[in-house]
């Protein structure tokens, strides 16, 4: 899927997400506290997200067993 919001030629493995001022600013304090990247953040969080996503599905398998 490719993302053109701006009229833009469409650049491989690039996202454009919107944040609230709160989000941004909860992100710039993690990337202080942190000394990371937002992207290293951000990719960090997805991975989370995924494996969190990942166990509960295994989970609700075993229980249908």
């Amino acid at each position: 899927m490719t993302y053109n919001m701006r009229g833009r030629e469409p650049r491989p493995h690039r996202l454009e997400i919107r944040m609230t001022g709160d989000e941004m600013d909860m992100l710039n304090q993690l990337c202080l506290a942190e000394d990371r990247t937002a992207s290293a953040i951000v990719r960090a969080a997805l991975r989370q997200y995924a494996d969190r996503t990942a166990r509960h599905e295994e989970a609700q398998g075993d229980q249908a067993v």
